[in-house]
């Protein structure tokens, strides 16, 4: 194998061994592979589109090859998370249909539309849950742990603070119980 080849089957072993592996057969039917821009983020990088639903675009991390399939399970993840939430989109609007604020976004630094932060809302509940998996695996080397480890770190403490930017932005019930759910899921990680 190709060492970007084995990276990309190493993570998609990782992600069918976790609970995520219903949830993944049945939303992302293929991962397409992007070129490395010479000049791309440590965590390589992904994105999805309701306009391709089962797609899913991801580059590989520039890390070292042994750590590569850990960030990409990551991403894998991270991805699923936006797949699931453009069904849920489908059938309902999420946020209230007349609220045209926006609201300040923790996870982009940034002020987004609601729908836009729920989506980096969802894929963090997703990023945390898959970390937590991985650090449950006894087969982790000690580099691999604490790799994931400081992926936890990073990923944490937005996780606790991104779901109260939500109070006050009028939601539709589906999507306010999504957001309690992510919040009660947050206390708990």
């Amino acid at each position: 194998f190709e060492p970007d080849l084995l990276s990309y089957r190493v993570a998609h072993a990782l992600l069918c061994e976790s609970t995520f592996h219903p949830l993944y057969s049945d939303f992302v039917k293929k991962i397409i592979p992007l070129e490395d821009s010479g000049a791309q983020k440590s965590t390589g990088v992904g994105f999805s589109t309701i306009r391709a639903l089962g797609a899913v675009f991801l580059s590989l991390p520039n890390v070292e090859n042994e750590l590569q399939p850990y960030d990409l399970v990551i991403n894998m993840a991270h991805e699923l998370g936006h797949q699931c939430l453009f069904l849920l989109q489908l059938g309902d609007q999420l946020v209230a249909p007349n609220y045209k604020e926006v609201i300040f976004s923790s996870i982009k630094n940034e002020y987004r539309p609601p729908l836009m932060a729920l989506h980096a809302l969802v894929a963090l509940t997703f990023i945390n849950t898959m970390i937590d998996q991985l650090l449950k695996r006894p087969s982790l080397s000690a580099l691999q742990r604490r790799f994931v480890e400081n992926r936890r770190k990073r990923y944490q403490d937005l996780y606790h603070t991104a779901t109260l930017e939500f109070v006050g932005c009028p939601m539709t019930p589906l999507g306010q119980g999504i957001v309690n759910e992510i919040f009660k899921h947050s206390l708990a990680v």
